[in-house]
């Protein structure tokens, strides 16, 4: 009869299981915060709370609480806040897809809901994987430049992110604590990563067992025992792995274990068949087990004793049907001290009546099939996949030729063109629709108005003014950005004074492009970005005019001011509070 997802049994993966999990999880619990506070950052950056051109957002509320003015120092501050924020998102997506594989199982887990905190568990784990996958899918595809999404991005990812770190932080909140703590055991017991949930698999990874077999440790000729913490169960008396006790000879037969032998505790005796690992096992030789804290729980005097005082190995067939088998219940029967027996491929005992599983162990499949991979061999592929992303994406931050390793961005490659203007771009002047006869020497004129003045000043004229020098970067919320340029125009404040403010009162200005459409075609800046003496219209780059792609006739370029608001193709220039 076919399994239903909602059957623990259903998901066969033997990689499943609590320390894989942990692991994944605390590397995004540091990956997503990081993420999470770069893009509250890069949201500050476009000082959505100064004008309402800045803000696509305009129903954030208390969302916008911790809004402050950008500043314009250090330089590079916005070029390394979305760098890190796009890089490391790329980075994580394999993370991310591995930490959803490893508990699709609680998905569609049954009941839905045991009691209220893990109804509130499941509600947030539900609202984390929809805003992760919303999150992650609408950033790589702003990223490409594929604006397929049914509105702005900037809204978008602005109140997707909030929902999702709302379902982290309570998710973070419920599952931390565990994660840290099964983290903590593993290394005490020195199991990273194999092993980690060998106790409680079976002790299959990297050893290999039938699907539905006891375990690796059993009384099977030529089964591989390991070490004693490698075996099925902790042996004592009703705990899985022992046999029953009680009056009686011990059963006769090839399976048998005559007194003295060595029980599953691991105590010396001898035992027919040819000499292998352990004592007490078919082809077993003498081993020492190791002290009783490397173990896989606590040994009684009897643990593991076969009835008349012989001992085998559990786990063998009822009866002596194999070689150092001994007689007990059948899987899931009560055993005579009332535990429940293990359940197939488990040595953790299967629940009780009624009794919901630990949670530790509701990711671990009771039925797994034979590994095919080492956990650590699943680390290394997880992590190597997200190295690749990384090594192919980090490039699209710098110049060539390390920007011609960012194969998977698309401002990765070589530099677009040669020349002084030989440097990335997003919006060319044909897309924007720009016609070269409005930016031509008859035609373009720059309108400064403000404090009840405007002057109109052709191109020419702005040469004749004070010019000034910056090197500043381009830095673009697609992650992308260049070295500093040299760009050289009249400053800000200066084109202020010509309107009657003061250099050093110099008030927020709002700057409108020749392009006909776009979100940012008209933007404001903050007066911290006006009266900056690296903030400039800019009327030449690199010892150059700049080209149409650039920005000619004149554009803006202020310090650490994402790209968007570097506005290009300037055409007018308001000055005045905001």
């Amino acid at each position: 009869m076919p399994r239903s997802p909602s059957s623990p049994a259903f998901w066969r993966s033997p990689l499943r299981g609590p320390w894989f999990t942990s692991l994944l999880g605390v590397v995004l619990l540091v990956g997503i915060t990081v993420m999470f506070v770069t893009g509250l950052l890069s949201y500050a950056a476009y000082n959505p709370n100064l004008a309402a051109v800045n803000d696509k957002t305009p129903d954030k509320g208390i969302l916008g609480f911790y809004l402050f003015s950008w500043p314009t120092h250090p330089v590079w501050l916005y070029r390394l806040t979305q760098g890190v924020h796009v890089t490391l998102g790329i980075t994580l997506i394999p993370v991310l897809l591995a930490k959803l594989w490893s508990v699709v199982p609680k998905l569609f887990a049954l009941p839905p809901a045991r009691s209220l905190a893990h109804a509130l568990e499941r509600l947030s784990l539900l609202l984390l994987v929809g805003g992760a996958l919303f999150e992650f899918v609408t950033g790589v595809l702003n990223i490409q430049l594929d604006y397929i999404f049914p509105g702005s991005f900037y809204t978008l990812h602005f109140y997707g992110a909030w929902v999702f770190i709302a379902a982290f932080v309570t998710h973070a909140v419920l599952r931390v604590p565990m994660a840290l703590r099964n983290l903590g055991e593993m290394r005490r017991r020195g199991e990273w990563p194999e092993g980690a949930d060998a106790e409680r698999s079976g002790g299959q990874h990297d050893r290999g067992s039938a699907a539905d077999g006891p375990g690796p440790v059993s009384g099977s000729p030529g089964g591989s025992a390991g070490s004693a913490s490698d075996r099925t169960g902790p042996a004592a008396g009703g705990r899985p792995g022992s046999a029953p006790e009680g009056p009686g000879p011990a059963p006769e037969g090839p399976g048998s274990a005559p007194e003295g032998t060595a029980s599953g505790a691991g105590r010396p005796g001898t035992s027919p068949g040819t000499p292998g690992r352990h004592p007490g096992v078919s082809g077993a030789a003498p081993e020492d087990p190791g002290p009783l804290s490397d173990r896989s729980g606590p040994v009684s005097d009897d643990a593991g004793r076969a009835p008349g005082g012989g001992g085998a190995v559990s786990g063998g067939a009822a009866g002596g049907g194999r070689p150092g088998a001994s007689s007990g219940p059948a899987r899931g029967e009560e055993g005579p001290h009332g535990g429940p027996d293990r359940v197939p491929g488990r040595s953790v005992p299967a629940p009780a009546a009624g009794e919901p599983a630990r949670p530790e162990d509701e990711l671990i499949s009771p039925d797994p099939l034979p590994p095919t991979v080492s956990r650590r061999g699943a680390i290394a592929f997880v992590g190597g996949g997200s190295l690749l992303l990384a090594a192919t994406t980090v490039g699209h931050s710098f110049d060539a030729p390390v920007r011609e390793t960012a194969l998977l961005a698309p401002h990765g490659g070589p530099e677009p063109g040669s020349g002084p203007g030989a440097f990335q771009i997003n919006k060319t002047a044909a897309s924007r629709g720009i016609d070269p006869k409005e930016t031509g020497a008859d035609a373009w004129r720059l309108v400064v108005a403000g404090n009840g003045r405007t002057v109109r000043l052709s191109r020419a004229q702005l040469q004749e003014l004070p010019l000034h020098g910056s090197a500043l970067p381009i830095a673009c919320v697609e992650g992308w950005s260049t070295s500093d340029q040299e760009w050289r125009g009249v400053r800000l404040r200066d084109l202020a004074e010509l309107v009657g403010y003061d250099t050093d009162t110099a008030p927020d200005v709002v700057v409108e492009s020749l392009q006909r459409a776009g979100a940012f075609r008209v933007a404001a800046l903050r007066y911290n970005q006006v009266r900056d003496p690296l903030s400039l219209l800019a009327l030449s780059v690199n010892g150059a005019d700049l080209t149409p792609d650039h920005g000619y006739p004149a554009r803006i370029i202020v310090p650490a001011a994402p790209g968007v608001l570097n506005t290009k193709w300037v055409s007018r220039m308001t000055f005045g509070a905001l």
